[in-house]
């Protein structure tokens, strides 16, 4: 799963919130291992995984 964000703020605003701590406690045992983040930068108006 990859996610997209605009701003590392909008990711904290988001996910402090209970309906997304929900859906993380739903899917958190499907996950293989812990959450990799890494910082893409645009190319072209693309991100470039």
């Amino acid at each position: 799963v990859t996610e997209g964000w605009t701003s590392e703020d909008d990711h904290h605003r988001i996910f402090a919130g209970e309906a997304a701590r929900s859906i993380v406690a739903q899917i958190d045992p499907l996950l293989d291992k812990e959450p990799e983040y890494t910082d893409h930068v645009p190319v072209r108006g693309k991100a470039a995984f």
